[in-house]
C-alpha cells in the first residue's frame, strides 16, 4: 500500500514539474518579447531625439517662433508687412477658408485686383470703411503725381545746370591758372611773381605790408567768387576773404616768431630775408590763402586737372552769367513750388491714412495681387502647424516672395511706368527666415512616453521575474521531493528483496 501511495505521489510531482518547465519556458519567451518591445521603444525615442522641425526667426536663428499659416500669410511683426506666400508646385497660392471666400469674390468679379471689388474686400479684411479706402487711393495717387512732378523738376534742373553752367561764364581753374588773375598790388605784378616763385618775392618790411598785400589780393580776386545761400548753397566769396585774413594772421605770426626754429619755418613757407627786409614767395602765399579758403567751406570741383583741384570762378560782370543766374533762380522757384505741392499732398494723405492703415492695405494688395496673377487652391489642413511643417519638409508646398518693380510699359503714354510683380519660389528650407531645428516639444513628449513605456515593460518584466523565481523555487523543491521518494522506493525494494533473499 505504501509503495502504491509513493508511486502516485511520484507521478503527481513529476507532472507538476513538467508543468513548471512548460510555464518557465513560456515566461522566458514573454521576457524575450519584452526585450524586443523595449528595443522598439528605445528606437522610437532615439528617432524623436533626432526629430527636426521648421521654425521662423527674424534674427538669424538667435530665437525662434513656430511656423504657422498666420506667421506667413497674415500681417504681423514676423513677416515684416509683406506676405510670404504658401504655394503649390504650380505656383498657385494655398488659401485657408477665410481667404478662399474673398478669392471666390475676386474670381466672380473678373479676377483682377482693382476697382470696387478690391476696396470691398479690403474693407472687410482691415475693418477700414470702404469710403476711407477710396479716399486713401485718391490721396495716394495725388502723392504719386506730386512725387513724379517734383522728381521731374529736379532732374530737369540738374540737367540744365550741368549743361549751361560753363556756358554762362563759370569755369573751374587750377590754382596755377587762378593765380593768373591775381593782378597787381602797389604796382607789383603778383601773377608774374607767382610764376617766378622763390626766385623773386614781394617786398615786406612790416606786418602792415602783409595787410596791404592781402587787401589787394582780396580786391582783385573776390569779384570772381560768389555767395549764394538760397539757390546754390555756397559761400565762396566769404571763404576767400576769410582765406586772405588767415594769410595775414599766419605770416604775422611767422614774422614775430623769435624761436630758434623760426628761420627754418619762415624759409619753408617762402618768407626769406631778415626783420624789416623780407621777400615773400607769392606762390607759397597764395597756396596758404587757398588752403584756408577750402577750410572755410569754399568749394572745389569734383573733377581734377592732372590730379589738381579746380576752383570755381564766376564772371559776374558778363550778361551771360547774369542771364544764367536769373534762370537758375526761376527754375529753383519752380522746384520749390513742386516741393510745396508734394508736401501738401503728403499732409493731406497723412490726414486720411495712418502708417498702420497704409501698411495693412499694402499687405493685402500684395497678397491678392499674387492670387490674381497666379491663381489659388485650398487645403483644409493648412492652418494645422504640424501639417504645414510636414508638407514644407516633403516639398509638397513652397514659399514664394514678392518683389514689386516699376517697369516701362510701351502701351502707356511716353515716359509712363507701371508696376510689375515678380515671384521668387524656393523650397521652405532654403528661405532665409526658416530654420531646421531640433523640436524640443517632440523631444519632451517622446521622453515622457519613453519613460512611461519603459515603466510598463519593467513592471511586466518584474512580475515575470517574480513568477519565474517562485516556479524555480517550487521546481527545486519538487526535485528534492522526487529524490526523497525515489530513495524511499529504493530502500523498500532493498528491504523486500532482503526478506525473500
Amino acid at each position: 500500500m505504501g509503495m502504491a501511495a509513493s508511486q502516485v505521489r511520484f507521478l503527481q510531482l513529476t507532472g507538476r514539474k513538467h508543468d513548471i518547465s512548460r510555464e518557465l519556458q513560456h515566461l522566458s519567451m514573454e521576457k524575450m518579447s519584452l526585450t524586443r518591445d523595449m528595443q522598439a521603444v528605445t528606437k522610437e525615442y532615439q528617432t524623436a531625439l533626432c526629430s527636426k522641425s521648421m521654425k521662423w526667426s527674424n534674427n538669424s536663428g538667435v530665437s525662434y517662433t513656430d511656423i504657422s499659416y498666420s506667421t506667413l500669410m497674415k500681417p504681423n511683426a514676423y513677416n515684416m508687412k509683406s506676405p510670404v506666400l504658401i504655394t503649390d508646385s504650380s505656383g498657385r497660392v494655398v488659401l485657408n477658408k477665410q481667404y478662399q471666400k474673398y478669392a471666390e469674390m475676386l474670381d466672380a468679379a473678373g479676377g483682377k485686383w482693382e476697382g470696387s471689388i478690391r476696396n470691398q474686400i479690403l474693407a472687410q479684411l482691415t475693418g477700414i470703411p470702404q469710403e476711407t479706402i477710396e479716399n486713401i487711393d485718391l490721396t495716394s495717387s495725388a502723392v504719386a503725381d506730386a512725387t513724379n512732378a517734383y522728381n521731374d523738376s529736379l532732374e530737369s534742373f540738374d540737367s540744365w545746370k550741368a549743361k549751361e553752367t560753363r556756358k554762362a561764364g563759370t569755369e573751374y581753374l587750377t590754382i596755377d591758372n587762378l593765380a593768373k588773375k591775381l593782378g597787381s598790388v602797389n604796382g607789383i605784378d603778383l601773377s608774374a611773381l607767382y610764376i617766378k616763385g622763390e626766385n623773386d618775392g614781394y617786398p615786406i618790411s612790416s606786418v602792415n605790408d602783409l595787410k596791404v598785400l592781402a587787401e589787394g589780393i582780396k580786391n582783385n580776386m573776390s569779384k570772381y567768387f560768389f555767395d549764394d545761400d538760397k539757390y546754390l548753397n555756397i559761400k565762396d566769396k566769404t571763404a576767400f576773404e576769410a582765406g586772405c585774413q588767415a594769410f595775414v594772421d599766419y605770416y604775422t605770426a611767422l614774422i614775430n616768431d623769435t624761436n630758434e626754429t623760426a628761420d627754418s619755418l619762415r624759409d619753408s613757407d617762402g618768407l626769406k630775408g631778415d626783420f624789416g627786409d623780407w621777400r615773400l614767395d607769392i606762390s607759397k602765399a597764395f597756396a596758404v590763402i587757398m588752403k584756408a579758403y577750402l577750410e572755410k567751406y569754399g568749394s572745389a570741383n569734383d573733377s581734377d586737372v592732372l590730379g589738381e583741384k579746380t576752383y570755381p570762378v564766376r564772371y559776374m560782370d558778363t550778361q551771360a552769367w547774369n542771364n544764367w543766374y536769373d534762370e537758375l533762380k526761376s527754375r529753383s522757384t519752380q522746384i520749390d513750388d513742386s516741393k510745396n505741392e508734394y508736401n501738401v499732398s503728403v499732409d493731406t494723405a497723412n490726414q486720411v491714412m495712418t502708417a498702420d492703415k497704409e501698411a495693412l492695405i499694402k499687405y493685402y494688395d500684395l497678397l491678392f495681387q499674387a492670387i490674381a496673377d497666379n491663381g489659388w487652391t485650398t487645403d483644409a489642413q493648412i492652418e494645422d502647424s504640424e501639417y504645414l511643417n510636414q508638407v514644407f519638409q516633403n516639398n509638397k508646398y513652397y514659399v514664394t516672395t514678392i518683389t514689386e518693380n516699376q517697369c516701362f510699359n510701351k502701351d502707356l503714354p511716353e515716359g509712363s511706368n507701371n508696376t510689375k510683380f515678380f515671384y521668387d519660389t524656393s523650397v521652405a528650407s532654403n528661405f532665409d527666415n526658416i530654420f531646421m531645428v531640433n523640436d524640443s516639444d517632440v523631444r519632451n513628449e517622446a521622453l515622457v512616453k519613453y519613460e512611461y513605456d519603459k515603466s510598463v515593460i519593467n513592471a511586466k518584466e518584474s512580475r515575470i521575474d517574480t513568477r519565474m523565481k517562485n516556479l524555480e523555487t517550487e521546481q527545486s523543491a519538487i526535485t528534492k521531493m522526487l529524490e526523497s521518494i525515489d530513495q524511499v522506493k529504493n530502500d523498500n525494494i532493498e528491504r523486500t528483496f532482503g526478506i525473500w533473499g
